[in-house]
This record gives C-alpha cells, structure tokens and sequence, in this order.
C-alpha cells in the first residue's frame, strides 16, 4: 500500500482534493523500519505525522500500549498542537512508513478542510486512550451522471433549441440581424435561469461574453455594467456593511437590546423584529442580516425552553425572518436588488430615487405593512398559549464584548459620515456612490479591512451578476429591441383600461414568472420588458419595478427563496428546525397578502406625488 491508496482509505482524508493530495505525498518521505526498531521514543522533539504502509506499530506509555496497523497513522499529537511526541513507537515486525511533515497536513486547514482532517486525525490520536474507532462523518453523495435529474435534463434540451428556435422563428421579422443573434443567446441565458442550470451570474456572463465575440453592440454598452455609478456604489456599500458586521457591532447592538426587554415574551418579539430592522439599511444582503439575527433567537428559543412544536416559537422565527425581510422594498439600501433596479431605470430616474427619493416614494406602503404586521403579531400573541419563560442571561454575552472597540467606532462614524453625506446631498451635490466610495477607501486606508477579507466576504457573483444586468438592458436599448418589445406587448397595455390594472397585470405576471424563474433574473427581465411601457400608461418607470420587487419577493413553497433556505440552515439546532414550518409557511401566506394589500394602499399616496 502506498501514501496515495492510504489516503484514499482514510475516512477523513479522502474527500481531499487531487491536488493538495499529491502535496501530500510529493512531501512525504517513505522509510522501511527493521523489526523492534524504535521510531521515535516519548518525549523525543518532532514534526511528522506517520502513515503506516505496511507492518505493524504499538505505542507505548504509562497508559498502556495501543498497536497501529497498515492504514492507520501515528504521531499526531505534534500535529494538534505538542511539541513532543507523548509515546514511544516501535516497530513490531519490518514495516514500511510514510513521514508526512505537519506543515503539509497544515495547509489543508487553509485549503477548504478546517473542520474533517483536524477532527480525523484528533480521533486518531484518541483510539490511543479509548481504543474507539475513529469518528466518521457521512460523506455528501457524489454527482454522477446517473444523478442527473429530469429536470437538468429537460433545461439543457430546452437551452440547445430555443436559442435556434428564436433565430429561424424571427427571420421574417422586421429586426437586424444582429439583433435576432442577441436574442437567440438571451433566450439560451433565461433558459439557464430557468431551470438553474449555473449560479445565476453564468448565464449573465456568457450573454455579455457572446455579444462581444459577435461584435453586436461596442465595447462601452456592453461592459456599461461594470463602469456604472451603481456598480461603484454598491461595491462600497458592501464594503462599509463588512465593517459594520465583523466589527462586532451588530451582536453588540442585538445583546443590548433583547437585554433590555428579556422578562417579556412580547417585548423580545418586538425588539428581535426591531433588530432586523435597524439593520435592514446598513446591511444591504438580506442573507447577511439572517445569518447575523438567527442563530442569535434560535439559541434563545432554545434557552428560554420553547417548544419548537408551539406557536410562540413560529412567531419568534417570524419576527427574525420578517424583521430582516419585510422592509427590503422599502430602503434603497436595504436589498441588493434595490441597487440592481436603480441601475436599470433611466437617469432622471436614478437621480430621483436615491436613497431618500427611494424611501419617500415607498414610506407609506412601508408604514402600512409595518401596521399590518404588529395587528397581526398582536393578535397571534393574545391568541398563543401562555409561557412562563426563564429569566435569560443576555447581560453576561453583552459584558463578553467589552467596552466599544476601535472597529466599532470607526462603524458608528462611518455610518455618520455617510448619512449626513446623503442627507445634505441637494448641498453639495457630490452622487452617493462617491459619498460610499470615500468612505469605503477611509476604511481602507486605516486597515480595518484586509485584501483577504475583500476577495472573500464581499459577493463578487452577486455584483458582476448586477453589472451584467445593466449591461444587457443596455445592450437591448442600444439595439432598440426596447421598442420592438413594447409593439408586441401593446395587447397588454391595451387592454388596461388604466394604470392600476397595468400594474396589477405585472404582479400576476411576476407571481407566475417566480414559479419558474429565480428572483434576480426575474426582476431583471421583466424590468426591463416592462419599464419601456410604463411612460404610455402613465406610470412612472420606478413604481413598475417596485410592483416586480414587492411581488418577487412573495413566495410560497421554500425552493422560491434562497433567504429562507439559508434563514432554515443559520436556525438549526441539532439538525433540527427551532420552529414548526407548516405554521411558518401559514405565517408567510398572510404577509405575502399584506404586501399587496399594502400596494394598493400606497395608490392614492402615489397618484398624489405624480407617479401615476
């Protein structure tokens, strides 16, 4: 048996990649040890850990003997942290053994396996005091070929044959050609969005890739996206949202305030729904403000012995979810797709809606569901059994933080800088995306955020997946596939008999698109379809988006929203939901409903600032 077939064999090895495997053995050496040659003694200095090829080893101390045969390893407590070796290894008859120093098993750590190779060889090390096998975890299965689902198979059938379906079908159309090339790999990309056949910024990507290689539209339309004011500042705000998250402010802010109202079952409810909200603007992911708040309340519910079976626990994992969620319309800078949709708008538009155009324009569709939601909540706590709950501990995780640290405060002074730069916008005049940017290279400039820390934590696919989507509404308005569309889609404006039905046709529209498409690539095409009609049906451009917005974000079965899907995996307890997800679902029927309620609310307000 040689390194390789060991590590093949090994149950936490194996899974390693091709190429940090053969580091491994390129850096191992292999030595033969004569019968009851000592390997190494107790306490002797070293940095190897030992794979045993062929033979067998016993290990020897105070503690009794423990025998090592082919396959296994030996040596692993200089590796965990020793710096000597706590046994003496001898050989029991000729063995062969690989040295493999400690400094490779190391760089797996970096490499994608922290958790499997540490805990595998720390098990290894422990068979010599409990004589238990060593711990195994299940292994992910492997896609094969055979693995292919129906569906993958139907999406990659329908990718080859529409974009040809497309290019034949419009050829007595009054287009360019140019133009019937473009949409023939438009349709190949929103197949792939379809039936998710890539991570959604691929098929943005190879559109945009393809235009150039078939020289359709100049350099600067296609590649808009990424020189975009929008793209600049939504960089910069997820850089200042890093800050603001690893900083350690926002735990400190969570721990504060549900410390405040802990002897409350109402209060905490209202106060994690808070949490979520004040969050809502200073960090723009809404999987980033899930992540932050649920395992925070998973834990309390936990704590404060809740069943995971009652409703009180459905309404706490409400208020987390929701208090994150509910108001992403609302806020410009609340959802990554807010950005996406400022981008597509045209200029005037986008001066227009800024951060405080954006929220004057929403606010009264925010208030109303605000209103909607606490009647709800209210009614829901009356009507839930009442709990005792234990007195909770939330002063002792506030006191581990410590007084405010140097990060914290550059947060809080950050923030500052950048409200009153928007706020004293219409003096100065200076675009929100350089406020964002010269706050984002203040950060820069004092440390706070590594090169590292840049390449990992911020969305890079989300952010080229936006630049892609200005690019290509770009493109189509180079092309003036725009007007072309909106020809055909005449029988819908048609038979509008005004501006609210209009509308009201986009949501039904959007509802059904989301039951197929994901939510960013429907935003972005039917934003784009529909924002060219909305001048003939006397709706202004942004309030068609915000009707795309507010009913994407409706869902009605989990796979619809990844949000809730990571919001599910960030609440685990022991592999277990802390809620009860029939009733959650239940719960998001009703504010689904609200939102539209909300909508329509918000009409009169609307048709008063001129939108409509």
């Amino acid at each position: 048996m040689n390194l390789a077939q060991i590590i093949d064999k090994s149950s936490y090895l194996n899974t390693i990649h091709p190429t940090h495997r053969a580091e491994i053995v390129s850096g191992s050496d292999r030595i033969h040890i004569a019968k009851d040659t000592v390997i190494y003694t107790e306490d002797a200095v070293g940095n190897f850990v030992y794979f045993i090829a062929k033979g067998e080893v016993v290990l020897s101390n105070d503690k009794g003997q423990t025998i090592k045969k082919a396959g296994d390893s030996f040596g692993e407590e200089v590796y965990l942290g020793a710096d000597h070796y706590i046994s003496t290894a001898k050989a029991l008859n000729d063995t062969t053994i690989y040295m493999v120093p400690t400094v490779s098993l190391k760089q797996l750590e970096i490499q994608s396996h922290k958790d499997k190779v540490p805990d595998g060889l720390f098990s290894s090390f422990l068979q010599q005091y409990t004589k238990m096998p060593i711990a195994t975890k299940p292994q992910k299965p492997t896609d094969t070929i055979n693995s292919v689902s129906w569906g993958n198979l139907l999406g990659w059938i329908v990718t080859l044959i529409l974009p040809l379906a497309i290019y034949f079908g419009l050829k007595t159309s009054d287009i360019e050609s140019e133009s019937r090339i473009f949409l023939s790999f438009l349709g190949c990309s929103v197949s792939m969005w379809m039936f998710r056949l890539f991570p959604e910024f691929v098929p943005g990507v190879f559109l945009l890739m393809s235009t150039l290689m078939f020289g359709i539209a100049p350099t600067n339309v296609v590649l808009s996206g990424l020189s975009s004011e929008t793209f600049l500042l939504i960089m910069s705000v997820f850089v200042i949202s890093l800050l603001i998250t690893n900083s350690g402010l926002t735990h400190r802010f969570a721990f504060f305030f549900t410390n405040m109202v802990s002897n409350s079952v109402l209060g905490l409810n209202v106060v994690i729904f808070f949490i979520g909200t004040i969050l809502t603007p200073m960090v723009p992911s809404i999987v980033s403000r899930t992540v932050l708040v649920t395992p925070i309340v998973s834990k309390m519910v936990q704590n404060l012995g809740i069943s995971n079976k009652s409703f009180l626990s459905v309404q706490f994992a409400a208020s987390a979810f929701f208090g994150c969620s509910i108001f992403a319309n609302v806020i410009l800078s609340s959802s990554l797709m807010n950005f996406v949709i400022l981008g597509l708008l045209p200029v005037q538009e986008q001066d227009q809606f800024q951060w405080f155009g954006w929220l004057k324009a929403a606010g009264v569709y925010g208030i109303a569901v605000a209103i909607g939601y606490f009647a709800f909540m209210l009614t829901t706590m009356l009507l839930s059994k009442k709990q005792e709950i234990k007195q909770s501990a939330f002063s002792e995780p506030l006191q581990a933080l410590g007084s405010l640290r140097r990060e914290e405060i550059t947060s809080i002074i950050g923030i500052i800088i950048l409200t009153i730069g928007l706020l004293t916008n219409s003096i100065h005049k200076i675009h929100p995306s350089i406020v964002s940017l010269f706050v984002m290279f203040c950060i820069f400039g004092f440390g706070f955020i590594s090169k590292n820390q840049f390449q990992r934590d911020v969305d890079w696919p989300f952010l080229i997946f936006m630049a892609a989507a200005v690019s290509i509404t770009a493109t189509i308005k180079y092309l003036g596939l725009d007007l072309w569309l909106s020809q055909y889609l005449k029988i819908l404006t048609s038979a509008s008999s005004n501006a609210t039905v209009f509308l009201s046709y986009i949501c039904v529209i959007t509802l059904i698109a989301r039951i197929f498409v994901p939510i960013a690539p429907t935003i972005v095409l039917l934003s784009t379809i529909f924002i060219p009609l909305a001048s003939n049906e006397g709706v202004n451009p942004w309030l068609v988006t915000f009707i795309i917005l507010v009913a994407a974000d409706m869902w009605f079965v989990p796979y619809q929203n990844s949000f809730y899907i990571i919001f599910e995996e960030a609440g685990l307890i022991n592999n277990q939901l802390f809620y009860d997800r029939k009733k959650f679902i239940l719960f998001n029927l009703f504010v689904g409903i609200l939102k539209l309620g909300a909508f329509y609310i918000s009409i009169p307000y609307w048709k008063s600032l001129g939108l409509m």
